[in-house]
């Protein structure tokens, strides 16, 4: 009786990076430990296997393939991205025969303008989790030589250092909530990824089962969990991991929580909002709003201050209907020009208080909410990167957007003004001569 696999959840946010996004993702994407290249080296040509052809899915930009591929005579890196294969073809890299490395856009079930029976080790670094594993698996099996090998790696990410105290019961506990609480809001990829792939399915587990495997030979190796012949966890990345104290951790979970949390941060709820997703994507909406008043100085409670990279993508959100596209909506591409598309950084001041909507004139009549977002610039678009300014975004400057609020809270509106009302008074609150 064959088991069913669970669908997979497509990738969107790497495969919608540009050349520039993907150029900084490569700045800061630590490479990998020697001793994980050398264990998976090491495994396959006991193994019997050759140092002819590397193939790298998924590669990104290119950061496996290049260290990698010095013991290979060819090398060749695919990804779906077009801006992650433009940003690894510039940075390039040699062969161990002095060849240039090939860089192509491919995805992981098509492994487009590969030969049958030419890969010795097919690797995927951190990314077999957003494959469709089925159809993955038949087409490795196709590629792959005789003896070749398939090296499929990941991390959980942060961790708390192995120096704080209590450390095995603080992951535990954590690692309980995340179980408990947190996984029903993952998706698939990410879950398979924290897990370790120890339910990554396998090409004798799939739905129907990929031949030319040997179950027999899986080897599985661990880093930094404890288990029994795992390595250090410091052996995973080059740089190792990033040392966590507990007050750091607390005001990251704190903080992402609360942006994450909320359906949406609004300007004007019927209009303008932003959205922010845990796996690192988000959605901005722009609709024609009532006003664009600053919001005037108060003292709410500061919750916390933040630094965010953001990069608008061509992705349109799920919920966007193909009606409400015809009818309503452009594709972005076809409003923005291209330095929209661009990374920019931000700075986000979270606060606690009660806060209206800023599209509104006065509190009268406006929902109330209890947490507050200030960017230091509009999240939205800049005048000069829309193509045709004039008309919608002129009349509502989208580009002056920096205030959203979240957390509706209707016993606020027994309180009075909001600490953002910008109208001098309410009209009940005037003296009628």
């Amino acid at each position: 009786m064959s088991t069913q696999t669970p669908s997979m959840s497509s990738e969107q946010t790497f495969r919608s990076f540009t050349l520039a996004a993907a150029s900084n993702y490569a700045e800061f994407r630590l490479d990998y430990h020697p001793t994980l290249y050398s264990t998976l080296l090491e495994k396959h040509i006991s193994s019997g296997g050759k140092l002819g052809t590397l193939l790298d899915v998924g590669c990104g930009p290119g950061t496996a393939a290049r260290t990698l591929g010095t013991h290979f005579q060819h090398v060749i890196g695919l990804d779906p991205s077009e801006g992650m294969i433009a940003s690894a073809t510039k940075l390039c890299g040699t062969t161990g025969s002095g060849q240039p490395i090939r860089f192509a856009v491919s995805g992981a079930e098509d492994l487009s303008g590969i030969e049958d029976g030419s890969v010795d080790l097919l690797i995927a670094a951190t990314a077999a989790h957003w494959f469709n594993l089925p159809v993955f698996w038949a087409r490795a099996a196709q590629v792959l030589k005789s003896g070749g090998s398939v090296g499929l790696w990941t991390h959980k990410g942060s961790q708390f250092a192995d120096s704080v105290p209590n450390v095995v019961a603080i992951r535990e506990a954590v690692d309980a909530i995340r179980r408990d609480h947190l996984s029903g809001y993952y998706r698939h990829g990410s879950t398979l990824s924290r897990d370790l792939y120890v339910n990554l399915p396998m090409p004798w587990s799939v739905d129907p089962p990929v031949s030319g495997f040997d179950e027999g030979s899986l080897y599985r190796v661990e880093w930094g969990t404890g288990a029994v012949k795992a390595f250090p966890g410091d052996k995973f990345l080059a740089g190792g991991h990033p040392d966590v104290d507990l007050d750091t951790f607390e005001a990251m979970l704190a903080l992402c929580a609360m942006l994450c949390g909320e359906d949406r941060w609004h300007f004007y709820q019927e209009g303008q909002s932003i959205k922010f997703n845990s796996d690192g994507t988000g959605e901005s909406t722009k609709q024609p709003s009532k006003t664009n008043e600053e919001p005037r100085p108060n003292e709410p409670h500061l919750l916390g201050e933040l630094e965010l990279e953001i990069t608008l993508t061509k992705r349109l959100p799920e919920w966007v209907s193909p009606q409400a596209l015809k009818d309503y909506a452009k594709l972005n591409e076809s409003s923005l020009h291209d330095d929209a598309f661009e990374p920019k950084l931000f700075k986000i001041r979270m606060e606690r208080g009660h806060f209206m909507e800023p599209a509104y004139l006065s509190s009268r009549g406006a929902t109330r909410y209890s947490l507050r977002l200030l960017f230091d610039k509009s999240p939205y678009p800049v005048r000069s990167e829309w193509r045709q300014p004039e008309g919608g975004p002129d009349s509502n400057e989208f580009w002056n957007h920096k205030e959203f609020v979240g957390r509706k809270n209707l016993d606020l509106e027994k309180q009075g003004r909001a600490m953002n009302d910008t109208s001098p008074r309410r009209w009940d609150e005037c003296i009628v001569c």
